[in-house]
């Protein structure tokens, strides 16, 4: 059955297995464009418009969280934990950032290096902390399937 009129279902491209692996993997693409946004225009602006660019940079972060929820969406939800942080977490962060820099009562030029990147700091932080937390978990997969005498299979490059 189609999700829209004349447009065909979508074969799921996320395997539950994977959830943890593929989110670790995203995280890496969503904190290499905060990155960007904090040296570009939030540390040490070198152009007039930092701050529309910086609010560009947060609309292509929006969009990729939005790009993975529909992916999200269309496998099933079978990364739940993944699907909750995005939404519940991230998402909201993202809006109270995009937000400070859409205040037109405060400008841009008169807030200090730490309150242009703190916001977007903190959700680098948080990014990070889920990044962390999804690699001890996987290496602790890792040590239980080792000492249980499993044999562990390395792709070959």
């Amino acid at each position: 059955e189609a999700v829209c009129e004349g447009e065909p279902d979508r074969p799921s491209v996320i395997n539950k297995d994977t959830c943890k692996l593929d989110e670790y993997d995203k995280i890496g693409d969503y904190v290499e464009k905060i990155d960007d946004i904090i040296q570009e225009s939030l540390f040490k602006p070198k152009e007039e418009n930092a701050k529309i660019n910086a609010q560009l940079g947060f609309l292509d972060v929006k969009k990729m969280f939005d790009e993975r929820v529909e992916e999200l969406f269309n496998a099933n939800v079978e990364c739940k934990d993944e699907l909750k942080t995005l939404k519940e977490e991230w998402m909201k962060k993202l809006n109270i950032c995009m937000a400070q820099f859409m205040n037109t009562r405060r400008s841009f030029d008169d807030m200090s290096r730490m309150e242009r990147i703190q916001c977007t700091k903190d959700l680098r932080g948080a990014m990070e902390s889920r990044r962390a937390d999804l690699l001890k978990e996987e290496l602790d997969t890792l040590e239980d399937t080792v000492g249980n005498g499993s044999a562990v299979q390395f792709p070959e490059n």
